[in-house]
């Protein structure tokens, strides 16, 4: 109060010692004097972008303020320095902006310079090093680094290492809550941003609506989000802007009357070796590299854990729960051994500071190098990670655009097939080397072969990336071939030792996982052979595509040929068949797969013309409900459902067997419907007929 009473007599008896607070101004033109011309306004966007920066340089300061008296940062000369070598430049660059713009904006107001040069100087802003949200983001860092260190000598005050006596007595402390809203940018469009943020920061205590130059209110965008973290203990978070404005008008409100239930902000502090001499008095200081190497040991552990949170957060993790599991246990892991490498150097440094040598912490920093949590092994299993999900996420994709969801496997009504990734969910040696590294004692564990030179395995190797490739385009061509409402697609991971990467599961009828079956294309059966149409056979209705091996009824021009069919829509291959070989033709509407002797009649339409209408051809007649077979015009239909639209044909020439298939287009599976038993005098060929515009047939390539 003595001091208060004194302060005018301070202005000196002229006001020589004062400085201009307030200028009052009046235009000239009412004296009828000549004022400036006023060429141009500026536009409210331009303005309202200007203030928010030299705004932000005032909080940037006051937080290196609020940073430099934390005891943390009183205690180590080094991190004191930085945040004072950040604080000046920041002044500096501030100066510097200040002049620049107050040389430009009258240039502009008068016409000289345009608008657009305003904008260039914001922009130039924005690229450089001080724009507010690099800056803050680095004082969140450093923050975080200091309460790591504050918890630290807050141990060591609590087991009492250095002395019973207080080296200092507080005789004041400020109560209250600190409170952070960090706004999440959720639009690409650039400018729209930084106007947000200015008006935002200027106008923050304004609810429902922000006010602009025009001082008309306009909504808050919704595409902006906002968090929220301090020490007060809210039942909901903040998610979108309105809120955050909204809740920043009642903390004033939530703040307890009690001091027990507030938090201590600030700390006033006297030496007590003033008054009394016989007190706890520190005897070396740690040196600065030391102290900075611990520094980046935790940094790092917390940039681990930022990673892990990334991780989770991306597709892989929210599709697969074995790939989230494994990145869960990396972020316990590395929190755990953060936790002990901070007791034990809470235990050393108090030590040290009595006059222990420096060896005990220069060795601890030397074996955590040594562990697996080093931040190079660290990094080298992001990195491996990152690229499982990055492929993952490609894979992902293209099922997504062929219409494949992360379904449920188990339906008994339908038949699922599922393109599962089958190494997402094995063991993770790092994994476990880190926690059986933590629980026999991280921080006193002598250096042994599994810690030295360790290298992340990964599963993704080119070789498996080549596989997988494979079977995604296997899975497609399987979406494509099958039609129907009983048979369901979906993708989903589970461990396969035989299958590295990924297969194609089959779930028939509502099997267990147990009971799939991973699918493999049929190899080439031993007697399997080509067979083409041959166009000289073919009838003039038919068309023959894919490089001869398709037929469809459609009309098309042929020259005349001896060997062609004139009236009935058949053709015959050109391979001609004596031995043991198989063959297989997908069917669509009705068609007539069969075998038959070269001389077979082709011209008019009687009986002797038409496969299985004679002895001289074996068919086998398909359509959408039925299978039937033919043979010297006698007709026997077959009990077989068509359950599929893919014949396979074995002819044993010498045996006089001729063998029709039912082949399953999800396993490969072989089911009988007929054989013909015959003893067999010429080479036969194999032949085609088909019956309206909806029907075909096409030879299979193995």
């Amino acid at each position: 109060m003595h001091v208060y009473s004194t302060l005018p007599s301070l202005l000196g008896k002229d006001g020589e010692n004062a400085v201009p607070l307030r200028v009052w101004l009046y235009p000239l033109s009412r004296l009828g004097l000549t004022e400036a011309p006023r060429v141009i306004e500026i536009s409210s966007s331009c303005s309202t972008c200007i203030f928010p920066i030299i705004e932000d340089f005032d909080t940037i300061e006051l937080k290196c303020n609020h940073l430099l008296n934390e005891a943390a940062a009183q205690t180590f000369p080094v991190t004191h320095g930085n945040i004072m070598d950040l604080k000046q430049s920041c002044l500096n660059y501030k100066k510097h902006f200040i002049e620049k713009i107050g040389s430009l904006l009258p240039l502009v107001y008068n016409g000289v310079k345009e608008e657009k040069d305003t904008a260039a100087l914001l922009e130039l802003h924005e690229r450089s090093p001080f724009r507010s949200t690099n800056i803050n983001q680095w004082l969140k860092f450093k923050e975080e680094e200091l309460h790591t260190v504050q918890a630290i000598l807050k141990q060591l005050r609590g087991i009492g290492t250095v002395h019973e006596s207080p080296s200092h007595v507080v005789t004041a402390v400020l109560y209250g809550a600190d409170a952070y809203f960090t706004s999440e940018e959720r639009t690409s469009k650039k400018i729209e941003e930084q106007i947000f943020e200015g008006e935002i920061k200027l106008n923050f205590h304004r609810c429902g609506g922000i006010k602009t130059g025009s001082e008309k209110a306009t909504p808050v965008p919704e595409k902006f989000g906002c968090t929220f973290s301090g020490d007060f203990n809210l039942q909901a978070h903040p998610t979108s802007v309105i809120e955050a404005i909204n809740l920043y008008t009642t903390l004033p409100n939530m703040l307890p009357d009690k001091e027990e239930k507030a938090v201590p902000l600030r700390l006033w502090l006297y030496p007590y070796c003033k008054p009394e001499s016989n007190t706890a008095k520190i005897v070396r200081d740690i040196h600065s590299h030391l102290i900075t190497d611990i520094s980046d040991v935790i940094h790092n552990l917390n940039i681990a854990e930022k990673k892990c949170n990334d991780l989770v957060n991306d597709t892989v993790a929210r599709t697969f729960p074995g790939f989230c599991t494994k990145i869960l246990i990396l972020k316990k892991e590395c929190r755990c051994y953060k936790f002990e490498m901070m007791r034990k150097v809470g235990s050393l440094l108090p030590s040290i500071c009595q006059g222990e040598k420096e060896s005990a912490l220069s060795e601890f920093l030397t074996l955590h190098e040594e562990s697996p949590y080093n931040s190079t092994t660290l990094d080298r299993w992001f990195k491996v990670k990152e690229e499982e999900s990055s492929v993952i996420k490609i894979f992902l994709q293209e099922l997504q655009d062929i219409g494949v969801d992360n379904d449920d496997v188990s339906d008994p009504e339908t038949n699922v097939v599922c393109f599962t990734f089958t190494s997402l969910d094995q063991p993770d040696d790092f994994l476990s080397q880190l926690s059986d590294y933590v629980k026999t004692g991280a921080v006193k564990k002598e250096r042994g072969p599994e810690t030295e030179n360790s290298e992340i395995q990964t599963w993704l190797t080119e070789d498996v990336r080549q596989r997988m490739r494979e079977k995604l385009q296997l899975f497609k061509n399987l979406k494509t071939s099958i039609n129907g409402d009983h048979t369901k697609f979906t993708v989903s991971s589970k461990h396969h030792n035989l299958h590295p990467g990924a297969c194609v599961m089959v779930f028939k009828g509502g099997a267990s996982e147990s009971e799939a079956v991973c699918f493999t294309p049929p190899s080439k059966p031993f007697y399997a052979c080509d067979v083409t149409l041959d166009p000289n056979t073919a009838h003039t209705r038919l068309s023959l595509s894919e490089g001869n091996r398709k037929v469809t009824c459609q009309h098309r021009w042929y020259p005349d040929h001896p060997e062609r069919f004139d009236v009935r829509k058949q053709v015959v291959c050109r391979e001609s068949l004596t031995g043991p070989c198989y063959w297989e033709a997908e069917w669509s509407g009705k068609a007539v797969i069969s075998v038959t002797y070269k001389d077979i009649r082709r011209k008019g339409g009687s009986r002797e013309c038409g496969f299985g209408c004679n002895l001289k051809s074996w068919s086998l007649f398909c359509s959408n409900n039925s299978y039937s077979v033919f043979h010297n015009k006698k007709k026997t239909a077959l009990s077989a459902p068509c359950s599929s639209n893919r014949v396979g044909v074995y002819l044993d020439w010498a045996a006089g067997t001729l063998s029709f298939y039912s082949v399953s287009s999800l396993t490969h599976t072989l089911t009988r419907l007929h054989t013909f038993h015959s003893t067999f005098t010429e080479p036969l060929y194999a032949g085609f007929g088909v019956w309206g515009s909806d029907s075909s047939v096409c030879v299979l390539v193995f």
